[in-house]
């Protein structure tokens, strides 16, 4: 309930970063995938996320970890869950959702991020990718 007292400010901060993120991120978009917000709409950037060829999803989040930023994947498709799987749904069964979840990292995005931080975040992906 306290952050629902806080949602205009939240949402404003977030938005703020994200711009700053994806302004900061344009130089390494030959490496990876942004997130594209299009006319008309207007994110709260809850998460941000970018995407990275398959093979190397898993090397970037763990490089960006040995910088001590703390990413990671995000989506699991729901038809690969423990209760998708119950459910009588197999691998191949939405190609498309399973290639953006193996290639989706989720960075962080808070409020309370510092311009030095994702300047480091930034950084680190330069270096790693």
């Amino acid at each position: 309930l306290e952050q629902l007292k806080k949602i205009d400010e939240i949402t404003r901060l977030r938005k703020k970063k994200a711009e700053y993120l994806l302004k900061r991120l344009t130089k390494l978009s030959s490496k990876l995938i942004l997130p594209q917000v299009t006319e008309g709409t207007d994110p709260n950037w809850h998460i941000f996320a970018i995407r990275v060829p398959r093979l190397v999803r898993d090397k970037v989040i763990e490089g960006l970890r040995s910088f001590g930023i703390e990413a990671s994947f995000h989506y699991l498709p729901l038809h690969s869950s423990a209760m998708g799987r119950k459910l009588g749904w197999k691998r191949g069964d939405f190609p498309v959702s399973e290639e953006i979840a193996s290639t989706l990292i989720r960075l962080p995005l808070h409020p309370s991020l510092k311009k030095s931080e994702m300047d480091y975040l930034v950084a680190a992906l330069g270096k790693i990718l």
